[in-house]
Order: structure tokens, then C-alpha cells, then sequence
């Protein structure tokens, strides 16, 4: 499922141990606080997945035992 922002959201960045808040990925990152409302957040059975263009979560890696790949790409919008 795609969504936006909700206070609280935690991801658990490739590469790094444990998890980080989404908010703090978006301060890192210098995302304005108006545009973390509009943020597109990518999640899978509630985890989020990934923060296209900032960061991909370890929710569903591909594996050996993978069966299916859904191939999701994200394309700003101009406004």
C-alpha cells in the first residue's frame, strides 16, 4: 500500500541495525515539513518499505525462496 506520513512511522533502513524514525530520514534528508504530509511511504503488512528515493526498508527482500517480484517505481509529480 502507498500512503502518507503518520506520526510515528519507523523504518529499518538497509544497511543499519535497528530502525529509525521516518521523521528523522526526513530532517536528514531536509525534507520541508509541509512536503513530509504529501510524502509517498510504500508499506507492506504495515512495515514501511521503503521511501522512494530516500531509503528502502528490509520488508520483503528477495530471497531464494522469492516466487513473485512486484517492480514499483515512483516519478515526481509536477505541480
Amino acid at each position: 500500500m502507498v500512503r502518507n506520513f503518520i506520526r510515528g512511522d519507523r523504518i529499518h533502513p538497509l544497511g543499519m541495525r535497528g530502525e529509525r524514525k521516518v521523521k528523522d530520514v526526513f530532517i536528514d534528508r531536509k525534507i520541508p515539513r509541509v512536503e513530509r504530509r504529501r510524502f509517498p511511504i510504500v508499506t507492506l503488512a504495515g512495515e514501511v518499505a521503503w521511501l522512494p528515493g530516500l531509503v528502502r526498508g528490509r520488508a520483503a527482500l528477495i530471497s531464494k525462496a522469492t516466487e513473485t517480484v512486484l517492480r514499483v517505481e515512483a516519478h515526481e509529480i509536477a505541480v
